[in-house]
């Protein structure tokens, strides 16, 4: 047919009608889904394209996506068929294969009959054969299906690189390890063996039987946790050729060609196989391909290499073993990384349609497969910014969050879709898994929510519902109707039935039923679930057979995974055929020689054949890989029968001492006497420690049972050997144990507390085999005998310190063994503690030992620890770019500091857990910003990354506050608890605490004052001279208080009219007070009782104001108007007024005591450092002054004291105090000096004022 003239005419023009029709109709179908109008959604398109869904891919997706959001979860092979029609469906693979419509979140719910189906269309179609996730997806599809042969074909199709040469694991703080250059990175060769910092001594190893699953995967050695992985190959490559590396990976990973890194991800995890693409120009002859991966549960890449045209190459061979190779550089490598095609494409997709939200959700849930989130990120936000209420959207932002592992965020996200849309499916099904709701809401609201799944498409929710309010009633019968239906309509889902069947068991008894299903099951699939749960019901029926046959088909279906080998092992070391496990166990160490489970296993199975000599050698290597094995490592000594060296020097006959040394002469003021203290700590080789602590009281009066009676003792892991009471006649009573406490009832004066324990302890990361100890000699009880030993290997070195006393060790050797004793006997009790003394450990003779060798070590473990955290990311970024909207070019590094503080203070809420507690490891910057919520650590880190952006050098500081003991970092240590920020503006160094967000920028707390402090540098070469220091106060705000009184005399009352400026970190107070969160309310009760604690008198506020404060100033001014209803004292006609200096710089407890034994710790006493007041008394009308003190000034050292008078008229005076209180610590031979000081100032304060 041929048009002509105005048919042509019409034609066009009702063709772009209908194509205009139908893209407004898309459009509507588009926004209804948007606004969470599901069912209208659905009628218009329904409607709109009812012959006419399959003309377009978009069209078509849309109404799947319309079934999905309306609870669909079950969909056929329809759907591929269709979906192979349209040629861009390749692209469409990468967003959609999670999809229930297309293949489904196998690793979440598994196979079933539909999956395989949908898998061999899309395998079979020539638009997908060659995309390695189908081929893999096809190949495990076939594995499952027991044809093995078709697993091992598919696996062949991925001409992935899987025969690689491993080392490993090294250590891997919070992921720091990925940017330390561990020795194998630059030395290929496998003649010697590698420090694996806390993980032993490693080398390169080819395994026996290399990983045949498309991916390397780090199951054999995830035993050892989060770690470092190399794997090297060596491809002969015959000429110069451009080659691309595809790959993915689960965690951080860095490639390296020729010792050339050519790519590093630090940021993304878990991707799909096709994720990332480099393209490299690869020389002729041989060259070194290694991959450095940070590992964790269930670790992996995979990488090929193919051309341009991603068609395999065939002429390179592969070698696992070392070949001399090419030297490379980055420029003649031509390194570049390419974007995958299918990003490419929703990319250009948006370009032309940029309101279509369709691509935005296709490219971000591609960006979300591959777990490329701050990619990702940028689409879903702008799109909640356009939709803020648009379930579609927000469950994707639940995935974002989730992944970022922001619960609180994830919980706020989900509470919002639930209020706003509470029919959705996603909250049935959310409600559906959460145990906590489940088992605390009422049976009404089950069958509420059980009416509402009944309404989604799919009818699994309505069934799980059902089940849950059947149980509820009892109804055993109902619900196993209800698990069939789960089943029938599964489509023989192989999750389903490994989760059901046991059901029938538990409400049936029928356990036959269960292992029926289970035995079907796996009869016709290798369902590895199917199998662990089959074998756990033939083990409770004791048959035994029947589990090793599982066990070994298992074992032999996939022989390259130790794991599984070793349930095998297990099997034969049951029925104690021990050579034949002894075969297994060296079929699995070929695989991994590192594996320290199996080199346990190994020493354990020579051990039950008598073979104590290999025993030994074995356990041994394990617990060179595992040190903090205490409990092997007590079987070690077991099998070897060697006797503890504690045991040889221990004092044996405890009960003999104890008579010995009753009714001591030493005198004790709180009515105990230590006759016996005793700590002895055995160094082990490998790694770890046992102590032994005897402890034996002798109560000498009535004061003495309240100090024992209930004994505080941390508990956990402590072995008691004695915990009694010994009485005079020798008979003994043994204490009751509870948590953290022992409790010694019926004591009486005579009796005698024995308490011996032991204790096995070990240290991990990368300090295992490294120790810190302290033992005090003196303490408020006197002592007959204290003993503190330490018993080291001969090669193990160590260094102390004592403190408030000297002692002479005693060494001797034996065995390789080093006993170093520390010994004082009939100590007396250091005297009765005082207040404002230094912490109580500083006060006793102790000593404290490390064998940490220095600070640097300290230093270089932390930076390694927080490096990755510190990496900003999107969040971070933002965050500055909205600080600083204009850059900071025009602003001085002081005027950036500053506001990156001001903008912490105002937005992050300090949370008070304990530094220990919530760990070393601070929180991401942008978990920070989005929690609004952080620990000292966590604010510090953010103040780093922010400075950073700005390029000012900040640190890191790690802190032990000043109420902590100074001996105890005497020696390196990581016994912080507390963290601030070193920052250098503009050529001068400040100490910045971020935890108070009334406190003025470069001011400190008191805490702060000479506390000890770290600075963590993430330049190792600045490390090297890492030292503890103090902090100095030179250079921050001072602690100061100045204030104008102004009082009022009448004969009823008196009032004041209080100007105060106040300095430095003591104005938080009232920073918070007259905060616009502080009601007037309690701002009123607060400064009224804050003032009368003060004035030690009662006043009442009529009213305060803020004069002067804001976050630039480094003072608070405000004022206070208030009234003392007291009436004047009288001496005849003269009347008698105090004055009120309200801020006491003295007081007498501070010189109670005739004299001390310990120095003030001026610290814990005072918190400013200077005082300036001014007093001026206003008499009514017809009175006048007659009684004016005289000026007085004093000093001591560097404080000094005046106090002024003047007479401005007849009624009016004014007093004037200036005081300098530094925080110099009062020692004791200045003590009787200071009291005099003291004495005075207190006199001339207390002088009263009369008047006529």
């Amino acid at each position: 047919m041929v048009l002509h003239g105005k048919k042509l005419v019409l034609f066009f023009c009702l063709f772009f009608m209908q194509y205009s029709f139908a893209q407004s109709n898309e459009e509507k179908v588009w926004d209804l889904l948007l606004q969470n109008q599901r069912a209208e959604a659905r009628k218009l398109y329904d409607k709109s394209f009812k012959n006419s869904d399959k003309k377009s891919l978009e069209v078509f997706l849309l109404g799947e996506i319309i079934d999905e959001e309306n609870g669909k979860i079950d969909f056929q092979e329809e759907f591929v068929t269709q979906f192979s029609k349209y040629e861009d469906s390749k692209y469409y693979l990468t967003p959609l294969i999670k999809k229930p419509f297309l293949i489904d979140d196998i690793l979440d719910v598994g196979f079933n009959n539909t999956t395989y189906a949908k898998l061999d269309m899309l395998a079979s179609n020539t638009l997908y054969e060659k995309n390695p996730m189908i081929i893999y997806y096809k190949a495990v599809a076939d594995r499952n299906r027991r044809n093995f042969d078709g697993y091992l074909n598919g696996i062949k199709k991925l001409n992935s690189l899987m025969n690689w040469q491993l080392c490993g694991v090294f250590e891997n703080l919070n992921d720091s390890g990925i940017d330390i250059e561990y020795e194998p990175e630059f030395y290929p060769k496998n003649d010697k063996l590698f420090d694996g910092n806390s993980n032993g001594q490693l080398g390169w190893y080819n395994p026996a039987i290399p990983i045949n699953e498309g991916y390397q995967i780090f199951s054999n050695e995830q035993e050892y946790g989060n770690g470092i992985m190399y794997s090297q190959l060596f491809a002969d490559n015959p000429e110069n050729q451009t080659v691309v590396f595809n790959f993915g990976m689960s965690g951080s990973l860095k490639l390296f060609i020729n010792d050339i890194e050519v790519y590093v991800n630090t940021i993304n995890k878990m991707s799909d196989l096709n994720a990332y693409q480099v393209k490299v120009t690869l020389p002729k002859g041989m060259n070194r391909i290694l991959v450095k991966s940070s590992i964790q549960s269930g670790s992996y890449f995979f990488l090929s290499l193919t051309n341009e045209q991603q068609q395999n190459i065939e002429n390179i061979t592969y070698h696992n073993t070392y070949k001399p190779y090419n030297t490379s550089t980055l420029s003649s490598l031509a390194v570049e990384e390419l974007t995958p095609d299918y990003e490419l494409y929703f990319a250009q997709k948006i370009k032309e349609n940029p309101n279509h939200v369709f691509y935005q959700l296709m490219l971000f849930d591609a960006y979300m497969h591959n777990k490329k989130v701050e990619l990702a990120e940028d689409i879903i936000h702008d799109l909640d910014t356009k939709y803020p209420n648009c379930s579609l959207i927000k469950t994707r932002l639940v995935k974002l969050y989730s992944f970022k592992e922001e619960g609180a965020k994830v919980n706020e996200i989900i509470k919002n879709i639930e209020r706003n849309d509470a029919d959705y499916y996603y909250n049935i099904a959310v409600k559906a898994a959460d145990n906590n709701w489940l088992t605390s809401v009422n049976i009404t609201e089950l069958e509420s929510y059980r009416d509402k799944a009944k309404k989604l498409i799919s009818p699994l929710f309505y069934e799980l519902y059902s089940i849950l309010i059947n149980a509820r009633n009892s109804k055993i019968d109902e619900m196993v109707k209800n698990i069939d239906a789960i089943l029938s309509m599964s489509n023989y889902r192989e999750f389903y039935i490994v989760k059901f069947s046991p059901f029938y068991d538990t409400l049936e008894n029928d356990k036959q039923k269960t292992i029926d299903l289970l035995e079907e099951l796996v009869s016709k699939r290798d369902n590895f679930m199917a199998v662990s749960k089959l074998v756990d019901y033939y083990y409770a029926a004791n048959r035994k057979e029947d589990v090793k046959k599982l066990l070994y088909e298992r074992r032999t279906n996939v022989p390259y995974f130790t794991s599984i080998i070793m349930d095998y092992i297990n099997v034969l070391i049951d029925e104690k055929n021990y050579s034949e496990a002894m075969k297994e166990i060296d079929l699995a160490l070929a695989l991994y020689p590192y594996s320290f489970l199996l080199l346990e296993k190994k020493g354990i199975v020579y051990h039950y054949m008598n073979n104590e000599k290999e025993a030994e050698k074995y356990i041994r290597k394990s617990l060179e890989h595992n040190a903090e094995n205490g409990t092997l490592r007590k079987q070690l000594y077991d099998i070897k029968k060697i006797k503890d060296e504690i045991e040889e020097i221990d004092v044996k006959d405890k009960y003999g001492l104890i008579r010995e040394r009753r009714n001591s002469a030493l005198k004790s003021d709180y009515g105990v006497v230590t006759l016996f203290d005793q700590y002895i700590v055995n160094i082990f080789p490998e790694g770890g420690m046992k102590s032994k602590v005897v402890l034996i009281y002798e109560i000498t009066s009535e004061n003495g049972i309240d100090e024992l009676k209930e004994y505080s003792l941390n508990t956990y892991g402590v072995n008691f050997i004695k915990t009694e009471i010994v009485k005079s006649d020798g008979s003994v009573v043994p204490a009751e144990r509870g948590s953290g406490v022992l409790v010694f009832s019926n004591l009486k004066v005579g009796d005698v507390v024995h308490i011996d324990y032991e204790v096995y302890s070990n240290s991990t990361g990368r300090f295992y085999k490294d120790f810190n100890i302290d033992c005090y000699f003196t303490s408020v009880y006197p002592s007959v005998e204290t003993i503190f030993t330490i018993i080291n290997p001969s090669d193990v070195t160590y260094q102390y310190k004592l403190f408030n006393g000297d002692i002479k060790p005693l060494v001797k050797k034996s065995n390789n063994k080093v006993y170093t004793t520390w010994r004082r006997s009939n100590v007396e009790a250091i005297p009765l503690l005082e207040s404002f003394s230094k912490p109580y450990n500083d006060l006793t003779n102790t000593i404290q030992v490390s064998s940490i060798k220095s600070w640097k070590e300290i230093a270089n473990w932390y930076a390694d620890l927080v490096k990755k955290t510190l990496r900003t990311d999107k969040v971070t970024r933002a965050t500055f770019d909205k600080l600083f909207p204009n850059g900071v070019q025009s602003m001085s590094q002081e005027q950036i500091a500053r506001k990156i503080y001001q903008y912490i203070c105002d937005n992050i809420k300090y949370s008070s857990l304990d530094f220990r507690q919530s760990g070393y490891v601070p929180q991401k910057p942008s978990k920070t910003i989005t929690t609004q919520l952080g620990d000292c650590k966590d604010v510090s880190t953010l103040f780093v990354a922010l400075s950073e952006l700005a390029g000012i050098q900040s640190n890191l500081v790690l802190v032990s506050t000043n109420d902590n003991s100074n001996s105890g970092m005497a020696l390196p240590s990581k016994n912080f608890n507390h963290c601030i920020v070193k920052t250098s503006l503009d050529g001068k160094d400040y100490f910045l605490e971020l935890t108070n967000k009334y406190l003025p920028f470069n001011s400190l707390p008191v805490s702060l004052y000479k506390a000890n402090v770290l600075v963590v540098s993430f330049d190792k070469s600045v490390n090297e001279t890492a030292t503890i220091t103090q902090i100095s106060f030179e250079n921050t705000i001072k602690n100061y208080i100045e204030t104008n009184l102004d009082v009022f005399v009448t004969d009823a009352k008196i009032n004041y009219a209080l100007d105060s400026k106040i300095s430095g970190s003591i104005q938080t107070y009232y920073s918070e007070m007259f905060d616009n969160s502080t009601t007037e309310e309690v701002r009123k009760k607060e400064l009224e009782e804050q003032f009368q604690s003060l004035m030690k008198k009662t006043i009442t506020l009529d009213s305060s104001s803020l004069k002067k404060h804001d976050s630039n100033d480094e003072f608070i001014n405000f004022s206070m108007q208030f009234q003392l209803n007291e009436k004047l004292k009288n001496v005849g006609n003269l009347k008698l007024i105090d004055i009120p200096f309200i801020y006491n710089v003295y007081s007498r407890n501070v010189i109670s005591s005739e004299s001390r034994n310990y120095d003030i710790h001026y610290i814990t006493y005072e918190d400013s450092f200077s005082y300036l007041n001014t007093i001026t008394f206003h008499l009514a009308d017809g009175k006048k002054f007659t009684d004016i003190p005289e000026n007085f000034s004093a000093s001591f050292k560097n404080h000094s004291y005046l106090l002024s008078f003047e007479l401005v008229e007849p009624g009016k005076l004014k007093v004037t105090r200036k005081v300098n209180s530094p925080w110099d610590d009062i020692v004791v031979k200045d003590y009787p000096e200071y009291k005099k000081y003291v004495e005075e100032v207190l006199t001339a304060e207390e002088q009263v004022l009369g008047f006529k």
